[in-house]
Order: structure tokens, then C-alpha cells, then sequence
């Protein structure tokens, strides 16, 4: 069985999320949290298959938690799902260890494909695959990366 961990601080999303993982077969969310610290913590102890993190978490935000989970689990897929998608964050995104980017409003379409695809790539020696993050399709909003929060549209 396939273990998940969500980390989503809006409840109700993650309440979303946590329905659309266990409705697949073969698929469970070993743990889930809206907290960035809590997350590094959760994926220490619970050693999930798959990660998937908002951006905009407190304490941590998602690329911060990424480096970190990085730094201990090089292989483990993350999945960053999140509203604000721009170049700067795709960027900062792969040197952070994140496998994939998922828009939130792409969730019902696209999040459940990209875990599976993450979950076949596995390999049984555990050698990472290469990244397959889309190339990015915003611009002009920039972001310093050490808030926790993205900038407020234009």
C-alpha cells in the first residue's frame, strides 16, 4: 500500500485531499499536518512513499520543508500543490527537491495522475528519477523565498 502524507494548513482542502487519496485503491495517508515543522516531523517518523505540500504552510513554507526532507531523503518524491505558481518558485522548486508542481485548481485533474506517475517511477534501488517539473507558464510576479506567504496579485 501506498503511504501519502498531506500537508496542507486549510483544513477543509486537506480534508479534500485526504478523500481523493483513499479513494484510490492500493493508496493511504499515513499522516497529514498544516504546519511546516510538523511536516519535517511527520515524514522523519512516518517515512511516507509520497509527499504532497502546499507552498504556503506556517512555520516552514513548502520549499523550506522540501530542502529539509531532501537533505535526509534524496529519493523521496514531493509534490508541491499550490495557487501560486510563477518562475522563481519552479526554479527554487527543483533545487529543492521537488519532483512536480500542481496547480490547486488542476487537483481533481492532475494530482492523482502525478502521484501515480511518481508512485511507478519508484525505482527498487531507490536512485532518484529525473524531475518532470512543467516548465513555467506565469511571469512577472516575483517572490522572496524566505516568506512564508506569496505576493498578493497585481
Amino acid at each position: 500500500m501506498a503511504r501519502i502524507l498531506l500537508v496542507e494548513d486549510n483544513l477543509k482542502f486537506r480534508q479534500l485531499l485526504k478523500g481523493l487519496v483513499e479513494a484510490h485503491e492500493g493508496w493511504h495517508v499515513c499522516g497529514e499536518t498544516g504546519d511546516g515543522v510538523e511536516a519535517v516531523a511527520k515524514a522523519v517518523e512516518l517515512k511516507p512513499d509520497v509527499v504532497v505540500m502546499d507552498f504556503a504552510i506556517p512555520r516552514l513554507n513548502g520549499l523550506q520543508v522540501a530542502a529539509k526532507l531532501t537533505d535526509v531523503y534524496p529519493t523521496l518524491p514531493i509534490i508541491l500543490h499550490t495557487v501560486h505558481v510563477f518562475p522563481a518558485m519552479i526554479q527554487e522548486a527543483k533545487k529543492a527537491g521537488i519532483r512536480e508542481v500542481v496547480i490547486k485548481s488542476e487537483t481533481v485533474g492532475r494530482l492523482l495522475d502525478v502521484i501515480e506517475t511518481l508512485l511507478k517511477e519508484t525505482t527498487s534501488d531507490g536512485a532518484k528519477v529525473p524531475s518532470t517539473l512543467p516548465k513555467p507558464q506565469l511571469s512577472g510576479t516575483e517572490i522572496n523565498l524566505d516568506e512564508q506567504k506569496p505576493p498578493e496579485p497585481n
